[in-house]
């Protein structure tokens, strides 16, 4: 005698109901992965146009005033360098149009510009040329950014140091550090 699985009554069968669940869920990880990709590059675009910004205006800051300028997020006047109206002889600026502020200078935290490579210890310098020695390091322009996920950083790294030896991460005018989300960029020097 052979058994009969119960006839629907407008309903699904249990196998039926797992097959589409099962979809369901594939489209929503598939739709979520996509989303998450497009905001980061989306976010790292944002960076990109603030780092080319920023080398503008830190080489026409230095060329006017000999010095190297530095512009901290969410600080004084006094340390705003680019973006507020300094006494210093030579200074010509804004060369910025708005003051750092996370969430819109960097879509992912803090941003700050140090005038210093070394910027507080965090590294010795950059190797620019992937050949594991350590090329650019002392005054210059250095940007720090907070909370950056590895595929922006990653995204960043392709644009500005395509091509490069050496780990990603390690080598070129971007560095990442994975563990704090860090992304330290050489901007001018």
């Amino acid at each position: 005698m052979k058994v009969r699985p119960p006839k629907s009554r407008g309903g699904f069968s249990f196998g039926e109901l797992v097959v589409k669940v099962t979809v369901l869920i594939a489209l929503v990880v598939t739709v979520s992965l996509r989303s998450e990709s497009a905001r980061g590059r989306s976010n790292a675009d944002k960076i990109l146009w603030l780092v080319r910004t920023l080398r503008s205006a830190c080489a026409e800051y230095h060329t006017d005033t000999g010095e190297y300028a530095w512009e901290y997020s969410k600080k004084a006047a006094r340390n705003r360098m680019l973006s507020a109206i300094q006494n210093l002889k030579g200074w010509d600026g804004p060369y910025i149009d708005e003051p750092f502020t996370p969430g819109s200078s960097n879509p992912f935290g803090k941003v700050h510009l140090y005038d210093d490579i070394a910027a507080n210890g965090w590294l010795t310098g950059f190797d620019t040329d992937g050949n594991t020695v350590i090329d650019v390091y002392g005054e210059g322009n250095m940007l720090w950014l907070e909370g950056v996920g590895e595929f922006a950083a990653k995204r960043l790294d392709d644009a500005l140091d395509a091509g490069l030896p050496g780990p990603w991460a390690e080598s070129g005018v971007v560095r990442y550090g994975a563990s704090d989300r860090d992304c330290l960029i050489l901007i001018y020097h």
